[in-house]
């Protein structure tokens, strides 16, 4: 998946979702995987998309629409 595809897919499943960048974070980090918010931000806008290991297996796209109600 080029960047420009993962920021699309990442921007429409936050938007299904309707959770904000920073409840996303406590998310990730509840699942071990740390991310700054200007990470997450970069991510979305398609400057840049996770490439270590542990932010690849935190960021999970199928995760956004399955991980329960958004609060």
């Amino acid at each position: 998946m080029g960047e420009r595809e993962f920021a699309d897919v990442l921007r429409e499943a936050i938007q299904a979702r309707g959770l904000g960048l920073g409840r996303i974070q406590e998310r990730l980090r509840a699942r071990g995987v740390s991310v700054s918010l200007a990470t997450l931000s970069y991510w979305q806008s398609g400057l840049s998309r996770p490439e270590r290991r542990d932010s690849l297996a935190g960021v999970d796209i199928r995760w956004y629409y399955s991980s329960g109600p958004a609060a």
